[in-house]
């Protein structure tokens, strides 16, 4: 089949920066949500819908802030490590910097050696959100994406609400529509530290992923062919929960940690062959909640998608748990996702964070939940094309805990 280029790189690398695609930005601001009967709060930024902080009570009940952060938002606009940020229009690799829908291939800025990443370099990272809606536990931020905007085809209205439930839980929905088949696979990049942001590496951390497969990767990061690996007998099997300095000593000469300083790696739920495994129930329904401890090392026979009108959702589920020993703090992330992201910050450099705190590499972690890097291109995985008119969503649960 021959393909027509969409547009030339010229054409679509035009820097649309701003909430309403103006080449100006206003400076940013900054916004707080708050939770009294739980006593979590988190601190934002319209650049990039970005978490600067979140306080969490410990098992003392003194509130400690676990994402890294800065000091001001303004100071976002030089960071390079994507922290707390929304990721799109898509996040992670593109092999190549290129992919196609139908008979149109779309040609990307290669921003990370000959491959594309989070979209860069004008990522949704660099942009002023619209700050749409705001009621003290919860904030909307919205964003429009034009047509070829970063040279994804369609426009494509972006919703991204940050809520403080009284369930202890932070929520982060984000949703989207596009007016032609677009690629869709948004992410956040927060780094977490449960000990408290500045307090030393994620080392310590205990970690629980309850998933069966991998991927490994070229030393781009992009996955190889053939899809995901068993994790099982491998540094990648948090099935049973490990701290993550004791998981990478399991096999001190492991190719794949040594590529990615640590973790850099996806962890698949579901791919493309096990769609047709799927049970679906009304979206009136509640799914049974994992609490993380009766469930470890289960992994569903089929996935459950919830029935919204003519579509079938993936209903969400818990991709990973994390505790901290000092402060007595867990978290449990469920997402409707089938893959998650571990990034260990192996790359994240040297620098002065929040409160005069030191970071470097490994001071926090990245659990992205998404679809798998380079989907768009790869037939193992489930796919990120969203079609026309269609509503992409992502809806993620930090649910946090004292031990």
């Amino acid at each position: 089949m021959s393909h027509q280029i969409a547009k030339s790189q010229r054409d679509c690398n035009h820097t649309f920066s701003g909430a309403d695609d103006t080449d100006v930005q206003p400076e940013p601001k900054e916004f707080i949500i708050a939770n009294a009967s739980t006593g979590m709060k988190a601190l934002l930024t319209d650049y990039g819908a970005r978490l600067m902080a979140l306080y969490v009570p410990n098992r003392d009940g003194t509130p400690v802030d676990v994402a890294l952060g800065l000091d001001d938002a303004k100071q976002y606009e030089n960071d390079e490590s994507c922290m707390g940020a929304i990721i799109g229009r898509n996040a992670n690799r593109i092999k190549d910097a290129q992919y196609s829908i139908g008979s149109h291939r779309y040609v990307l800025d290669a921003n990370e050696n000959r491959n594309s990443n989070h979209s860069g370099p004008n990522g949704y990272e660099r942009r002023i959100w619209d700050c749409t809606k705001a009621d003290g536990r919860s904030l909307t931020f919205s964003l429009f994406s034009h047509d070829m905007d970063q040279c994804h085809p369609g426009n494509f209205r972006i919703k991204a609400c940050y809520t403080l439930t009284d369930n202890n839980e932070l929520r982060l929905d984000i949703e989207g529509v596009a007016d032609k088949a677009t690629i869709a696979n948004l992410t956040t990049h927060i780094y977490w530290n449960l000990e408290g942001e500045g307090q030393g590496t994620i080392d310590n951390h205990l970690l629980h992923i309850p998933a069966t497969g991998y991927l490994p990767t070229d030393a781009q990061f992009v996955p190889l062919a053939g899809g995901a690996r068993p994790v099982a007998g491998t540094t990648m099997d948090f099935r049973s929960p490990i701290t993550i300095g004791k998981a990478q000593k399991r096999e001190t000469r492991n190719k794949q940690l040594r590529i990615g300083h640590g973790y850099n790696h996806t962890f698949v739920f579901e791919q493309a062959a096990d769609k047709g495994q799927r049970k679906t129930r009304k979206s009136n329904q509640t799914a049974e909640t994992d609490t993380g401890a009766e469930k470890r090392n289960i992994r569903p026979a089929a996935t459950e998608y919830v029935r919204e009108g003519s579509h079938d959702i993936p209903a969400q589920r818990l991709l990973a748990q994390v505790r901290a020993p000092q402060s007595g703090i867990g978290m449990n992330v469920y997402a409707n996702s089938p893959c998650i992201l571990l990034y260990t910050a192996g790359f994240l450099p040297p620098m002065l964070g929040r409160d005069g705190h030191h970071y470097q590499a490994a001071s926090g972690l990245c659990l992205e939940p998404g679809f798998a890097p380079n989907a768009i291109n790869d037939t193992t995985q489930i796919s990120p094309i969203l079609q026309a008119q269609e509503h992409y969503r992502l809806n993620v649960r930090y649910q946090f805990f004292d031990e």
